[in-house]
């Protein structure tokens, strides 16, 4: 019953703009990927060697991808597996300059036959290669719910309620095998359907590297004058090459309410350094925790 619920929720997406939207998107940063390593020598991103993170070393590396000779980046072009996990956080910030769009899509299949589909685009802009300023939106695609083998008040009209605005702060150099990051965000309503709340997201994110192996970890409550919740994500990341996979334990709580507890693995491909597209499901590992499937695609420009 789940499986033809979670196709059909699957077409509806496909069915949408942001589907088209995607795929040019990431077309796209395939094609400028090349444009740019022919031009500049960039390469993709690859696996960490030796006993730490390749950024802060200069010169050359081995190898070639689509015939352009590798090297080693720069610090402040950090190799690193991931650029983003599927429900956690990362640890690290934009480079100077550089700008990276994220667009994720997930489908939560509920126990009671409701099924929720929705969309989050996030933007990051280095303004220094330790600060950077982001944006989010969520968008609700569609809502389903199912009755006796069918579908009813099927929805593809995406609607706009929210809007997350912050700034993260690198508190430890970028190749520093251990890293720190303090976050700040806030969450206001933009609709008026929406809950009239403003949410203020403090955060501190912690990652450590050794080798093709990163641990991420953050801690991030949720404000509304007084504490109204916490939200905790541990993270693994482990690159084989282009594809990564990735495995988190996810907690968010709210005051008087019991947590939300889901195990997430999931799957990145690295099309190169500046475009990776993974797929992750987040299993409910308690009866209010609903299980799903998510798609993440992130597009990196600049530096």
């Amino acid at each position: 019953m789940k499986t033809s619920r979670l196709l059909s929720s699957t077409s509806n997406i496909l069915r949408t703009p942001f589907a088209l939207a995607i795929a040019c998107a990431m077309g796209f940063g395939i094609a400028s990927d090349i444009a740019t390593a022919q031009t500049a020598g960039t390469t993709r991103r690859g696996p960490a060697t030796g006993g730490g993170s390749t950024a802060g070393t200069s010169g050359e590396g081995s190898g070639t991808w689509y015939g352009v000779e590798e090297r080693r980046y720069l610090p402040s072009e950090l190799d690193k597996p991931i650029e983003e996990f599927f429900l956690g956080q990362t640890a690290y910030t934009q480079p100077q300059g550089s700008f990276q769009v994220t667009v994720g899509s997930m489908i939560e299949l509920g126990d009671n036959g409701a099924d929720f589909t929705s969309m989050m685009a996030r933007g990051e802009y280095g303004i220094t290669n330790e600060l950077e300023v982001h944006a989010a939106v969520p968008v609700t695609l569609s809502q389903q719910t199912a009755t006796a083998g069918s579908t009813e008040g099927s929805s593809i009209d995406p609607t706009f309620e929210r809007l997350e605005l912050g700034a993260s702060y690198a508190l430890t150099p970028m190749n520093n095998p251990i890293a720190l990051t303090a976050a700040l965000d806030v969450d206001v309503p933009i609709a008026s359907a929406a809950a009239d709340e403003t949410l203020i997201k403090p955060s501190i994110i912690g990652a450590y590297d050794f080798g093709p192996t990163e641990l991420h970890a953050d801690v991030q409550a949720v404000l509304n004058g007084a504490a109204q919740g916490l939200n905790f994500d541990a993270g693994i990341a482990h690159s084989l090459g282009e594809f990564v996979p990735t495995l988190e334990f996810n907690a968010r709580t709210s005051e008087g309410s019991r947590p939300q507890l889901h195990a997430t693995p999931g799957l990145y491909y690295n099309f190169s350094n500046r475009t990776e597209l993974g797929v992750g499901v987040p299993i409910g590992l308690n009866d209010i925790s609903e299980t799903g499937i998510m798609a993440k695609l992130s597009l990196a420009f600049g530096r």
